[in-house]
């Protein structure tokens, strides 16, 4: 026999007290300080715990595991979504925001996907998407001291740089002017191109067989020093020096 837990019937009331984003977001906090404290993502003030309308829009806006006190399969939280009044999950809970309704719901991991499946995997790719860049953020800003030795180095290496640069386009020029051919278009990547006059026979409408001149491309061994010659190789000290700028 399943566990049954009591679930206030206020709890099913619905609270749209969240008519954007913004106001949700707001609040990420507090309900994760919550669920840390009392493993009870169900009572946080403003959850609702009713059952979402099929079809319903998803926003997921954070994620949270219950604390250790909650890992035991009979103290895990229920799920509005397909398990209201029993435990079902402990680990990668969803605080899901719904914008037609404007309220916040903490429910399974992968629960609502009953309800909407394309819905929850497109918030989902959302949400992993969005959680990456906030990872990016936070990391540039937690470095952000290491930002000026770094412009340093890129602007003591820009002579350098403009140097080899200068090397690059001289001598792609030279080559062009002497063997009069564009030797980028050919060996930019990284082998010879070469054009091959070839003939084969081909039969004509009235049947008749007859030879036919073809062009064929073919490819030679890598060009390693293909670079020496190439636009994108000359490219680098404008990179780095876009790179110093504050």
């Amino acid at each position: 026999m399943s566990l049954h837990l009591d679930i206030p019937d206020e709890l099913f009331d619905s609270k749209p007290f969240y008519r954007n984003r913004d106001a949700a977001q707001a609040v990420l906090r507090e309900i994760k300080e919550h669920i840390k404290k009392t493993g009870e993502p169900h009572n946080w003030r403003h959850h609702t715990h009713s059952k979402p309308v099929v079809g319903s829009r998803i926003v997921y806006i954070g994620e949270f595991d219950l604390p250790e006190s909650h890992q035991d399969a009979d103290r895990h939280a229920p799920c509005p979504c397909c398990s209201p009044r029993a435990p079902k999950y402990s680990r990668r809970g969803k605080i899901a925001w719904f914008p037609d309704e404007h309220v916040i719901r903490m429910i399974g991991p992968e629960c609502f996907q009953t309800l909407n499946p394309e819905g929850h995997w497109e918030a989902v790719e959302v949400f992993e998407r969005e959680e990456a860049e906030r990872r990016t953020i936070a990391y540039l800003v937690k470095n952000l001291h290491l930002n000026v030795p770094a412009r340093e180095v890129i602007q003591n290496a820009l002579p350098v740089l403009e140097a080899i640069e200068q090397v690059h386009g001289t001598l792609q020029q030279r080559i062009n002017e002497v063997l009069r051919i564009d030797v980028w278009r050919h060996v930019g990547r990284g082998s010879l191109s070469v054009n091959v006059e070839g003939r084969r026979m081909k039969r004509t409408r009235g049947g008749a067989q007859e030879v036919e001149t073809f062009l064929d491309v073919r490819q030679f061994a890598p060009a390693r020093q293909a670079a020496l010659s190439g636009s994108a190789s000359s490219t680098s000290a404008t990179r780095c020096r876009n790179a110093s700028e504050p």
